[in-house]
């Protein structure tokens, strides 16, 4: 049985969407958070 990769993500701007969904490519992952110094109730919302 194979772990989870586990993602944090950091920074809710243009790369930080980027990421986010560049790992819907992968099959088998958690994201476990957001975070973002500027933004910090769009991160929450999420």
């Amino acid at each position: 049985m194979s772990k989870k990769i586990r993602i944090l993500v950091v920074g809710l701007g243009g790369m930080g969407s980027t990421h986010a969904n560049a790992y819907s490519n992968i099959s088998d992952y958690e994201v476990i958070g957001f975070v973002d110094s500027k933004q910090p109730e769009q991160a929450q919302n999420l």
